[in-house]
């Protein structure tokens, strides 16, 4: 079950805490392994799961607002929790994709969109 969201007007997801892959995150909003996100051109963020329903979907200029360790400030839906040993495989060429891998297993992806968002 995802939690640390609240619904919105529109039937946005208000995203409070970042998106994490790490059981039992108390400092995160649990995702299961196997999630695809996906960043709309338009500010919006959807998230599915390994099932590919969908699980939530975000605006990102609503979500919470968090600094990262180099200082940057970003909005929750674009801050990623994840297990220690997990490696990335970035998509070449045209691909706008990022995979991320545990002990071999792909536990996320996160896909780039051309286009925006549309209900």
């Amino acid at each position: 079950m995802v939690t640390n969201i609240i619904v919105s007007a529109g039937g946005f997801t208000k995203v409070t805490k970042p998106l994490s892959l790490i059981p039992n995150d108390t400092d995160g909003t649990p995702l299961p392994f196997g999630s695809v996100i996906y960043h709309y051109t338009n500010g919006v963020t959807e998230v599915a799961g390994p099932d590919k329903q969908r699980i939530l979907v975000a605006l990102d200029a609503d979500a919470a607002t968090i600094t990262t360790s180099n200082g940057d400030v970003k909005p929750a839906t674009w801050i990623y929790r994840l297990p220690e040993s997990t490696t990335a495989s970035v998509g070449e060429g045209n691909s706008k994709t990022t995979n991320m891998y545990l002990n071999g297993k792909l536990i996320l992806s996160i896909v780039l969109m051309q286009d925006n968002f549309k209900q």
